[in-house]
Protein backbone atom coordinates (compact mmCIF):
# COMPACT_ATOMS: atom_id res chain seq x y z
CA UNK A 1 0.00 0.00 0.00
CA UNK A 2 3.10 2.10 0.52
CA UNK A 3 3.46 2.87 -3.64
CA UNK A 4 -0.12 3.64 -3.46
CA UNK A 5 -0.19 6.31 -1.01
CA UNK A 6 2.62 7.76 -2.60
CA UNK A 7 0.03 8.15 -5.80
CA UNK A 8 -2.66 8.86 -4.05
CA UNK A 9 -0.85 12.03 -2.02
CA UNK A 10 0.07 13.00 -5.31
CA UNK A 11 -3.32 13.18 -6.62
CA UNK A 12 -4.88 14.50 -4.03
CA UNK A 13 -2.27 17.30 -3.64
CA UNK A 14 -3.71 20.01 -6.06
CA UNK A 15 -6.88 20.11 -5.10
CA UNK A 16 -6.41 19.89 -1.07
CA UNK A 17 -3.20 22.40 -0.60
CA UNK A 18 -4.42 25.89 -0.09
CA UNK A 19 -8.01 24.63 1.18
CA UNK A 20 -9.91 24.52 4.37
CA UNK A 21 -10.81 21.58 6.66
CA UNK A 22 -14.55 22.27 6.71
CA UNK A 23 -15.99 19.28 8.44
CA UNK A 24 -14.41 16.40 10.28
CA UNK A 25 -16.64 12.76 10.81
CA UNK A 26 -15.63 9.85 12.63
CA UNK A 27 -17.86 7.26 10.37
CA UNK A 28 -16.62 4.69 12.92
CA UNK A 29 -14.38 1.16 12.93
CA UNK A 30 -11.63 3.15 11.86
CA UNK A 31 -13.12 5.27 9.25
CA UNK A 32 -13.40 9.37 9.02
CA UNK A 33 -14.19 11.77 6.25
CA UNK A 34 -12.80 15.07 5.71
CA UNK A 35 -14.44 17.87 3.88
CA UNK A 36 -12.13 20.10 2.35
CA UNK A 37 -13.62 23.76 0.62
CA UNK A 38 -11.21 25.76 -1.57
CA UNK A 39 -11.23 26.10 -5.50
CA UNK A 40 -12.89 22.86 -5.45
CA UNK A 41 -15.15 21.21 -2.23
CA UNK A 42 -13.34 17.89 -2.16
CA UNK A 43 -14.56 15.01 0.15
CA UNK A 44 -12.00 12.00 0.91
CA UNK A 45 -12.61 8.87 2.74
CA UNK A 46 -10.24 7.23 4.99
CA UNK A 47 -10.22 3.95 6.38
CA UNK A 48 -7.21 3.15 8.35
CA UNK A 49 -4.89 0.34 7.16
CA UNK A 50 -7.47 0.51 3.95
CA UNK A 51 -7.83 3.35 2.08
CA UNK A 52 -7.40 7.14 1.55
CA UNK A 53 -9.10 8.56 -1.30
CA UNK A 54 -11.35 11.28 -2.66
CA UNK A 55 -14.69 10.46 -2.83
CA UNK A 56 -18.52 11.82 -4.15
CA UNK A 57 -20.28 9.15 -1.19
CA UNK A 58 -21.26 10.56 1.93
CA UNK A 59 -22.69 7.88 4.35
CA UNK A 60 -24.68 9.05 7.44
CA UNK A 61 -23.13 10.29 10.08
CA UNK A 62 -24.78 9.55 14.14
CA UNK A 63 -23.31 12.37 16.94
CA UNK A 64 -19.52 13.19 16.60
CA UNK A 65 -17.14 11.03 18.88
CA UNK A 66 -15.06 12.80 21.10
CA UNK A 67 -12.22 11.83 19.09
CA UNK A 68 -13.80 13.77 15.95
CA UNK A 69 -14.50 16.60 18.61
CA UNK A 70 -11.19 16.79 19.78
CA UNK A 71 -9.96 17.17 16.11
CA UNK A 72 -12.37 19.65 15.15
CA UNK A 73 -12.15 21.63 18.02
CA UNK A 74 -8.37 21.84 17.33
CA UNK A 75 -8.08 21.97 13.08
CA UNK A 76 -11.56 23.04 12.00
CA UNK A 77 -11.79 25.92 9.44
CA UNK A 78 -7.98 26.03 9.44
CA UNK A 79 -5.97 25.95 6.43
CA UNK A 80 -4.18 22.97 4.62
CA UNK A 81 -0.50 24.32 3.97
CA UNK A 82 0.76 20.26 2.78
CA UNK A 83 -0.04 16.54 2.12
CA UNK A 84 2.47 14.46 1.86
CA UNK A 85 4.10 10.79 2.11
CA UNK A 86 6.87 10.52 5.27
CA UNK A 87 8.99 8.52 2.45
CA UNK A 88 7.51 5.22 1.28
CA UNK A 89 6.13 4.62 4.49
CA UNK A 90 2.36 3.91 4.92
CA UNK A 91 2.05 7.26 6.81
CA UNK A 92 0.19 9.76 5.42
CA UNK A 93 0.93 14.24 6.60
CA UNK A 94 -1.23 17.05 6.40
CA UNK A 95 -0.08 19.89 7.87
CA UNK A 96 -2.00 22.94 8.71
CA UNK A 97 0.72 25.81 9.52
CA UNK A 98 -1.70 29.23 10.86
CA UNK A 99 -2.25 26.60 13.46
CA UNK A 100 0.94 25.20 14.17
CA UNK A 101 -0.29 21.32 14.08
CA UNK A 102 0.28 18.52 11.66
CA UNK A 103 -2.14 15.28 11.44
CA UNK A 104 -0.68 12.20 10.87
CA UNK A 105 -2.38 8.97 9.78
CA UNK A 106 -0.65 5.77 9.96
CA UNK A 107 -1.80 3.33 7.87
CA UNK A 108 0.13 0.12 8.53
CA UNK A 109 -1.09 -2.41 11.29
CA UNK A 110 -3.93 -1.56 12.77
CA UNK A 111 -3.72 1.99 11.70
CA UNK A 112 -3.93 5.02 13.58
CA UNK A 113 -5.08 8.85 13.60
CA UNK A 114 -3.11 11.83 15.70
CA UNK A 115 -2.80 15.41 15.91
CA UNK A 116 1.00 16.79 16.51
CA UNK A 117 1.72 20.70 17.58
CA UNK A 118 4.91 22.87 16.10
CA UNK A 119 7.22 20.31 18.58
CA UNK A 120 5.90 17.42 17.36
CA UNK A 121 4.16 16.98 20.92
CA UNK A 122 1.03 14.69 20.62
CA UNK A 123 -2.37 16.57 20.90
CA UNK A 124 -4.82 14.01 20.58
CA UNK A 125 -4.86 10.32 18.60
CA UNK A 126 -7.08 7.71 17.97
CA UNK A 127 -5.39 5.23 19.64
CA UNK A 128 -3.33 4.63 22.54
CA UNK A 129 -1.12 2.55 21.71
CA UNK A 130 2.49 1.54 22.72
CA UNK A 131 5.46 -0.02 20.85
CA UNK A 132 9.21 -1.06 22.03
CA UNK A 133 10.73 1.92 20.61
CA UNK A 134 7.98 4.26 21.07
CA UNK A 135 4.41 5.63 22.47
CA UNK A 136 1.57 7.17 20.85
CA UNK A 137 -0.66 8.91 23.53
CA UNK A 138 -1.20 11.97 24.36
CA UNK A 139 1.42 14.27 25.65
CA UNK A 140 4.64 12.31 24.48
CA UNK A 141 6.94 13.23 21.68
CA UNK A 142 5.60 11.51 18.45
CA UNK A 143 8.25 9.61 16.64
CA UNK A 144 7.71 8.18 13.45
CA UNK A 145 8.71 4.19 12.99
CA UNK A 146 11.98 3.50 12.00
CA UNK A 147 12.88 2.70 7.97
CA UNK A 148 15.60 0.73 6.23
CA UNK A 149 16.42 0.30 3.08
CA UNK A 150 15.20 2.91 -0.27
CA UNK A 151 12.38 4.95 0.82
CA UNK A 152 11.77 6.73 -1.89
CA UNK A 153 11.12 5.27 -6.11
CA UNK A 154 13.49 7.73 -7.01
CA UNK A 155 16.54 6.12 -5.62
CA UNK A 156 15.70 2.58 -7.45
CA UNK A 157 18.87 3.65 -9.48
CA UNK A 158 20.95 2.78 -6.70
CA UNK A 159 19.37 -0.58 -5.71
CA UNK A 160 21.88 -2.68 -7.63
CA UNK A 161 24.94 -1.46 -4.75
CA UNK A 162 21.89 -2.59 -2.00
CA UNK A 163 21.27 -5.84 -4.01
CA UNK A 164 25.07 -6.47 -3.59
CA UNK A 165 25.39 -6.74 0.29
CA UNK A 166 22.14 -8.43 0.52
CA UNK A 167 22.08 -11.62 2.24
CA UNK A 168 20.83 -14.96 1.60
CA UNK A 169 17.22 -16.22 2.61
CA UNK A 170 14.17 -16.29 1.22
CA UNK A 171 13.74 -13.54 -1.93
CA UNK A 172 11.12 -11.40 -1.31
CA UNK A 173 11.83 -11.75 2.11
CA UNK A 174 14.99 -9.88 1.82
CA UNK A 175 13.92 -7.60 -0.64
CA UNK A 176 10.99 -6.42 1.51
CA UNK A 177 14.28 -5.58 3.82
CA UNK A 178 15.67 -3.05 1.19
CA UNK A 179 12.59 -1.72 -0.55
CA UNK A 180 9.09 -0.09 0.61
CA UNK A 181 6.99 -1.27 -2.43
CA UNK A 182 4.87 -3.73 -0.61
CA UNK A 183 4.44 -7.59 -0.98
CA UNK A 184 2.43 -7.69 -4.78
CA UNK A 185 4.98 -5.63 -6.19
CA UNK A 186 7.98 -7.01 -5.48
CA UNK A 187 6.97 -10.58 -6.18
CA UNK A 188 5.78 -9.08 -9.57
CA UNK A 189 9.49 -8.10 -10.43
CA UNK A 190 10.85 -11.42 -9.10
CA UNK A 191 8.76 -13.03 -11.47
CA UNK A 192 9.09 -10.31 -14.44
CA UNK A 193 13.20 -11.41 -13.38
CA UNK A 194 12.38 -15.02 -14.13
CA UNK A 195 13.18 -15.71 -10.47
CA UNK A 196 11.54 -17.69 -7.75
CA UNK A 197 10.15 -15.68 -4.64
CA UNK A 198 11.28 -17.97 -2.39
CA UNK A 199 14.75 -18.45 -3.86
CA UNK A 200 17.19 -18.50 -1.24
CA UNK A 201 20.85 -17.32 -3.65
CA UNK A 202 20.69 -15.72 -6.63
CA UNK A 203 23.41 -15.40 -9.34
CA UNK A 204 25.29 -11.71 -9.95
CA UNK A 205 23.66 -11.86 -13.61
CA UNK A 206 20.48 -12.55 -11.76
CA UNK A 207 20.80 -9.90 -9.51
CA UNK A 208 21.55 -7.52 -12.47
CA UNK A 209 18.14 -8.76 -14.27
CA UNK A 210 16.31 -7.79 -10.77
CA UNK A 211 17.81 -4.64 -10.31
CA UNK A 212 17.40 -3.79 -14.22
CA UNK A 213 13.19 -5.00 -13.49
CA UNK A 214 13.27 -2.45 -10.33
CA UNK A 215 13.89 0.49 -12.99
CA UNK A 216 11.08 -0.71 -14.94
CA UNK A 217 8.77 -0.96 -12.42
CA UNK A 218 9.21 2.58 -11.50
CA UNK A 219 8.79 4.04 -14.91
CA UNK A 220 5.71 2.13 -14.64
CA UNK A 221 4.04 3.02 -11.81
CA UNK A 222 5.69 7.12 -12.63
CA UNK A 223 3.06 6.39 -16.30
CA UNK A 224 0.39 4.23 -14.33
CA UNK A 225 -2.50 2.79 -15.40
CA UNK A 226 -4.74 1.70 -12.08
CA UNK A 227 -6.89 -1.26 -12.60
CA UNK A 228 -9.41 -3.71 -10.75
CA UNK A 229 -8.71 -7.68 -11.47
CA UNK A 230 -12.00 -9.79 -10.94
CA UNK A 231 -12.80 -13.12 -11.63
CA UNK A 232 -16.54 -14.21 -13.35
CA UNK A 233 -17.52 -10.62 -12.10
CA UNK A 234 -16.11 -11.16 -8.60
CA UNK A 235 -13.91 -8.20 -7.24
CA UNK A 236 -9.81 -9.88 -6.71
CA UNK A 237 -7.58 -7.64 -6.37
CA UNK A 238 -6.33 -4.09 -7.92
CA UNK A 239 -3.02 -2.56 -8.89
CA UNK A 240 -1.38 0.61 -9.81
CA UNK A 241 -0.06 -0.95 -13.49
CA UNK A 242 -0.07 -4.39 -14.61
CA UNK A 243 0.52 -7.78 -13.13
CA UNK A 244 1.82 -10.67 -14.23
CA UNK A 245 -0.04 -13.00 -11.70
CA UNK A 246 -3.24 -11.66 -12.57
CA UNK A 247 -2.85 -11.68 -16.70
CA UNK A 248 -6.01 -14.24 -17.11
CA UNK A 249 -8.16 -12.08 -15.33
CA UNK A 250 -11.00 -10.04 -16.46
CA UNK A 251 -9.70 -6.20 -16.42
CA UNK A 252 -11.01 -2.75 -15.92
CA UNK A 253 -8.80 0.39 -16.03
CA UNK A 254 -9.37 3.96 -14.63
CA UNK A 255 -8.48 7.10 -15.51
CA UNK A 256 -6.88 8.18 -11.45
CA UNK A 257 -6.47 5.93 -8.93
CA UNK A 258 -8.84 7.59 -6.47
CA UNK A 259 -11.59 6.94 -8.98
CA UNK A 260 -10.56 3.40 -8.99
CA UNK A 261 -10.88 3.49 -4.82
CA UNK A 262 -14.10 5.43 -5.18
CA UNK A 263 -15.94 3.14 -6.33
CA UNK A 264 -14.53 -0.34 -4.96
CA UNK A 265 -15.11 1.26 -1.59
CA UNK A 266 -17.85 3.14 -2.13
CA UNK A 267 -19.74 -0.21 -3.14
CA UNK A 268 -18.08 -1.38 0.44
CA UNK A 269 -19.37 1.64 2.50
CA UNK A 270 -22.92 1.71 1.12
CA UNK A 271 -23.33 -1.86 2.53
CA UNK A 272 -24.27 -0.94 5.95
CA UNK A 273 -26.92 1.65 4.69
CA UNK A 274 -28.51 -1.27 2.30
CA UNK A 275 -28.50 -3.69 5.40
CA UNK A 276 -30.27 -1.01 7.67
CA UNK A 277 -32.26 -0.17 4.44
CA UNK A 278 -33.70 -3.61 4.16
CA UNK A 279 -33.72 -4.41 8.22
CA UNK A 280 -36.32 -1.55 8.18
CA UNK A 281 -38.10 -2.44 5.31
CA UNK A 282 -38.62 -5.66 7.06
CA UNK A 283 -40.01 -4.43 10.09
CA UNK A 284 -42.03 -2.04 7.99
CA UNK A 285 -43.31 -5.48 6.41
CA UNK A 286 -44.21 -7.01 9.48
CA UNK A 287 -45.99 -3.62 11.41
CA UNK A 288 -48.24 -3.39 7.87
CA UNK A 289 -48.69 -7.45 8.15
CA UNK A 290 -50.16 -7.09 12.26
CA UNK A 291 -52.00 -3.48 11.08
CA UNK A 292 -53.90 -5.65 8.74
CA UNK A 293 -54.10 -8.65 10.89
CA UNK A 294 -55.71 -6.04 13.93
CA UNK A 295 -58.03 -4.89 10.81
CA UNK A 296 -59.21 -8.22 10.10
CA UNK A 297 -59.90 -8.40 13.60
CA UNK A 298 -61.47 -5.33 14.15
CA UNK A 299 -63.70 -5.93 11.17
CA UNK A 300 -65.45 -9.82 12.61
CA UNK A 301 -65.89 -7.71 15.55
CA UNK A 302 -67.96 -4.92 13.82
CA UNK A 303 -70.07 -7.62 11.94
CA UNK A 304 -70.20 -9.43 15.48
CA UNK A 305 -71.37 -5.64 17.05
CA UNK A 306 -73.79 -5.12 14.76
CA UNK A 307 -75.62 -8.28 15.04
CA UNK A 308 -75.88 -7.88 18.83
CA UNK A 309 -76.66 -4.18 18.15
CA UNK A 310 -79.74 -5.44 15.74
CA UNK A 311 -81.08 -7.95 18.24
CA UNK A 312 -80.64 -5.08 21.16
CA UNK A 313 -82.97 -2.91 18.82
CA UNK A 314 -85.50 -5.73 18.32
CA UNK A 315 -86.13 -6.60 21.70
CA UNK A 316 -85.90 -3.64 23.18
CA UNK A 317 -89.10 -3.68 24.42
CA UNK A 318 -88.74 -6.75 26.59
CA UNK A 319 -85.35 -4.94 28.12
CA UNK A 320 -87.49 -1.70 28.72
CA UNK A 321 -90.08 -4.03 30.82
CA UNK A 322 -87.35 -6.13 32.58
CA UNK A 323 -85.73 -2.76 33.55
CA UNK A 324 -88.98 -1.62 34.67
CA UNK A 325 -89.60 -4.60 36.96
CA UNK A 326 -86.39 -4.58 38.39
CA UNK A 327 -86.62 -1.27 39.49
CA UNK A 328 -89.97 -1.66 41.11
CA UNK A 329 -89.65 -4.61 42.81
CA UNK A 330 -87.30 -5.50 45.79
CA UNK A 331 -84.87 -8.62 46.79
CA UNK A 332 -86.76 -10.64 43.64
CA UNK A 333 -85.38 -13.10 42.43
CA UNK A 334 -84.31 -14.45 38.89
CA UNK A 335 -86.95 -17.05 38.99
CA UNK A 336 -89.78 -14.85 39.60
CA UNK A 337 -89.29 -12.36 36.49
CA UNK A 338 -91.99 -12.54 34.17
CA UNK A 339 -90.21 -10.11 31.31
CA UNK A 340 -89.35 -13.07 28.09
CA UNK A 341 -86.01 -11.50 28.52
CA UNK A 342 -83.50 -14.16 29.68
CA UNK A 343 -81.44 -12.84 32.78
CA UNK A 344 -78.61 -14.19 33.89
CA UNK A 345 -77.61 -11.92 36.85
CA UNK A 346 -79.12 -9.47 39.06
CA UNK A 347 -76.48 -7.51 40.61
CA UNK A 348 -78.20 -4.60 42.88
CA UNK A 349 -74.80 -3.33 44.26
CA UNK A 350 -73.54 -2.32 41.23
CA UNK A 351 -77.41 -1.79 39.58
CA UNK A 352 -76.35 -4.02 36.59
CA UNK A 353 -78.59 -6.69 34.90
CA UNK A 354 -76.95 -8.98 32.91
CA UNK A 355 -79.18 -10.67 30.00
CA UNK A 356 -78.64 -13.01 26.78
CA UNK A 357 -79.21 -11.68 23.70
Amino acid sequence: MSVEINVLVKELKESIEGSYLKKFYDIGDGAFRFLFHGNDNVQVFCKLNVAFDRTLFSEEVGEATPFAMSIRKRVENAKVSGIRQHGLDRIIEIEFTDRGKSLIIEMFGKGNMLLVDRENRIETCYKNVNYRERKVRPGELYAFPSTKGINNLDEFETIDERLKKMESGRLIVKLSGIVNVGPLYLEDIIRRSGLDPNAEMITEKERMVLAYQFGLFGDRIKTQKPRVYSDLGKFVDYSLCEMEKYKKFETKEYGTLNDLLDELYTTERSKPEDEERNRRLEELKANIKKQEELAESLSFESKECTVVANKIFEMMNEINALIHEVNESKGMILESLESGVKVIEIDRKNKTVTIEV
